[in-house]
């Protein structure tokens, strides 16, 4: 079988891009920017052609001209005000941001499904002259729009495939309508439970009072496959009278041991020993100096064999943190088997597996392919285009079978995980497979890991009674890091980043404070932290708080039907 998410090797050069950016842009000069818009319905054998200053009248005042106005009479109902507002919308971006994006796996991915709505004169996949049309739109100071991108396409004409670009607007425009009402529902639910009154508690964002001390340590990973050791950053609480639980921290995918630094030293100020590695090949510094042609890939190294090593580095690490207790003084004051673990983006999703969730190979295979490729461009969830490595998986690495869908580690007793990967590469089956106390972190505004696909409706799949959503409004991808002092990772833009990470901070040092004393150090007075009226107050403007504990998947498919029958009848 064919797959549109080909093997990302990585060891390819990352300047071939630039240098074809280069190239491009010398051809795409202004007599050859695109002035007209050729839109293809080979289902009915017809080709529209559409002159961009007629997208621009239409964008301005609604007035349908020319062609434009044979187009609209295909249009499905709806579909015309949709685009009028794609049109208009800006997007806040940087040519260096579009560069630097346009090199990772995930932009490679996204320029090559938008390569097939916007394609060269020959019909073939515009994905180069896309980065190329993206990166001239960036510099518009205005932000860019979907009509800066069109006028900077090289060559004359952009070739649309109309069929599909129907139903893209309309699926959008679905996307939308379903995600208002979401949240909407999340809403009322959550401020149902903050009707409860609750006695003055104390403000467990400030920091414990257990003294600790930090440690950086090699750990030997050659039995993993890899030949150097893994660094590890070990916060040690001082001063205990018995052994402390642990917390494993995972970064995300181009992040570090750094970003995560503030929640791990006020973690073992509360009393937790916390450990922090690096995940090889997936951590910030590799990561630039792969894309700066400083460092190549070993074999075998590529997004899929990387995921799954993941889960599979926390138990490693588990087993050297137990040697560690019975060999090094320092740690004998550390419980390996009371362990709670904690990521965010590709590491929530490494959480999750260490958790219990057990990989959907089935189900990857089924999606990932040619003849569901068009779904998936459609969902508009970005994560997907990463999740779908895994369908190039090997069935062994290193003498290590990856086969295995179950990575869970009974040591670990909790998990949060932010901003995680689901949908696909866990799916429903899979997490229900978590049997213990689970909170899902998702932010309003994550369009790398979409909160509607990949954290609400996973949460509602969840089986474990002791289950918490935690929904920032305002959140991003990015509202949770913290300043990353390491050299290395990929420039975000302030507009990206979204409101300052500061204020985000402390709700998550609470809220993950009270989890872990509740749940793995066995201090269920701690349990009342975990609602929405102790929370709301450490969040402030312009973020907000939902967070919930019960929510379904009918719930949810009814507040969408009941929505669609108000419009219904308001029209």
């Amino acid at each position: 079988m064919t797959y549109p998410f080909p093997k990302l090797t990585l060891r390819f050069s990352s300047s071939w891009l630039s240098r074809l950016s280069i190239l491009f842009s010398l051809w795409a000069t202004p007599t050859l920017a695109a002035d007209q818009v050729s839109l293809n319905f080979s289902n009915l054998n017809t080709t529209i052609n559409v002159p961009v200053s007629a997208l621009e009248t239409f964008a301005q005042t609604g007035q349908l001209s020319g062609n434009l106005a044979a187009y609209a009479q295909l249009a499905p109902p709806g579909a015309l005000n949709n685009f009028r507002t794609l049109l208009q919308q800006n997007f806040q971006m940087t040519p260096t941001l579009v560069s630097q994006f346009s090199k990772t796996v995930t932009g490679q991915l996204l320029f090559r499904s938008l390569g097939e709505f916007f394609q060269t004169k020959d019909n073939q996949n515009g994905q180069s002259a896309l980065v190329v049309a993206f990166t001239q739109a960036a510099a518009n100071p205005k932000g860019l729009t979907v009509l800066d991108v069109i006028r900077q396409f090289p060559g004359s004409t952009v070739n649309i495939n109309g069929q599909m670009s129907f139903r893209a607007v309309k699926s959008l425009g679905q996307t939308l309508n379903d995600r208002s009402v979401i949240f909407a529902e999340i809403q009322k639910l959550a401020q149902a439970s903050s009707s409860t009154p609750v006695s003055p508690q104390p403000d467990l964002s400030q920091p414990g009072s257990t003294p600790w001390i930090k440690q950086t340590l090699n750990v030997d990973a050659k039995s993993f496959g890899l030949a150097q050791p893994v660094p590890v950053d070990y916060y040690l609480p001082q001063g205990l009278k018995a052994p402390a639980p642990a917390i494993v921290i995972a970064h995300g995918f181009a992040s570090s041991r750094e970003t995560f630094a503030y929640l791990a030293q006020h973690l073992a100020s509360q009393g937790f020993a916390v450990v922090v590695p690096t995940f090889p090949y997936t951590d910030g510094q590799w990561i630039s100096a792969f894309l700066n042609n400083t460092v190549t890939s070993p074999s075998g190294v590529d997004i899929a064999t990387s995921m799954l090593r993941r889960p599979r580095a926390i138990t490693l690490l588990l087993n050297d943190l137990e040697q560690k207790v019975k060999t090094n003084a320092a740690f004998k004051l550390v419980n390996p088997q009371q362990v709670g673990i904690l990521g965010q983006s590709l590491g929530g999703y490494t959480v999750l597996a260490s958790a219990g969730a057990s990989l959907n190979f089935v189900e990857i295979k089924q999606q990932c392919n040619l003849t569901n490729f068009e779904k998936l461009v459609l969902s508009f969830n970005l994560s997907l285009l990463f999740e779908c490595q895994l369908v190039n998986a090997p069935k062994k690495l290193n003498n290590m079978d990856l086969t295995n869908p179950n990575l869970g580690d009974p040591r670990v007793k909790a998990v949060i995980a932010i901003n995680p990967l689901t949908s696909l590469v866990f799916g429903q089956q899979g997490m229900s497979q978590i049997k213990i106390p689970t909170m899902l972190i998702a932010g309003s505004d994550d369009i790398f890991a979409p909160p509607v696909p990949e954290q609400i409706y996973p949460f509602t799949w969840l089986t474990t009674p002791n289950r918490y959503l935690f929904l920032l409004k305002g959140g991003t991808h990015f509202s949770f890091l913290g300043d990353d002092t390491s050299k290395g990772g990929l420039p975000v833009p302030a507009e990206m980043i979204g409101p300052n990470p500061t204020l985000a901070r402390p709700s998550l040092k609470a809220i993950s404070t009270a989890f872990f004393r509740g749940y793995l150090a066995n201090q269920p007075q701690y349990l009342p932290y975990l609602n929405q009226s102790y929370l709301q107050p450490l969040v402030p403007q312009p973020f907000g708080v939902n967070f919930i504990n019960s929510l379904t998947t009918e719930q949810l498919q009814q507040a969408i039907s009941a929505a669609a029958t108000t419009s219904t009848k308001s029209k």
